[in-house]
């Protein structure tokens, strides 16, 4: 999971030629100008190889949804996710994490009309995360949003629609090192053919 740790491409070695007095010197200014990763191929050819190695993660989790009829058009929906991990083996000096949330759930009221006008509204939270995905390391805070949803359909082939992500704009990250997620909108138009 780190440049340099995995067994098939070891460190860089320098060449016979340099005279020993100088070998550690070269080896040091090579490794502060390229960075860790400098490998010496099986042909004595240099190269710089971040590669992914074998580590060992025990993962487990659930999940549970439900979809219950308060009418014949009105619904209400539901979903729990719950994620857990045991890292059992990995390499010296990695910081191994999922980056996924422990818990998640969805609760969410739908319309489903006979007329061709569905709708729903949606409240999503997502538990805190320790996030670490190459340079980027740090906590992800947990959010709650609001996600509504609305369509018509014209026929069997025709239908328009809009999407509101975050309704109320409540400004948050989703990854550590990535944008800032505000009010989102989204129309669509579908044709069946």
């Amino acid at each position: 999971m780190l440049p340099g740790v995995n067994p098939d491409f070891l460190p860089y070695q320098v060449p016979d030629g340099v005279p020993e007095e100088w070998r550690e010197i070269t080896e040091r200014m090579i490794h502060d100008s390229v960075g860790p990763g400098l490998t010496t191929l099986p042909d004595g050819s240099e190269a710089v190889v971040i590669s992914y190695t074998n580590v060992g993660v025990d993962e487990w989790g659930l999940e549970i949804g439900l979809k219950y009829a308060l009418s014949d058009h009105f619904f209400l929906r539901g979903a729990y996710a719950y994620f857990d991990y045991d890292v059992e083996e990995k390499a010296r000096g990695d910081l191994l994490l999922p980056n996924t949330p422990k818990h998640k759930f969805n609760l969410g009221l739908t319309y489903e009309g006979g007329q061709g006008i569905d709708f729903g509204a949606f409240l999503r939270y997502v538990d805190d995360v320790d996030w670490a995905a190459g340079i980027f390391h740090g906590p992800v805070p947990a959010y709650t949003v609001v996600n509504v949803a609305g369509g018509y359909s014209f026929d069997s082939s025709t239908r328009i629609g809009i999407t509101v992500t975050n309704l109320f704009d409540n400004e948050h990250y989703e990854l550590f090192g990535g944008s800032v997620n505000g009010r989102r909108a989204l129309g669509s138009v579908s044709f069946e053919f």
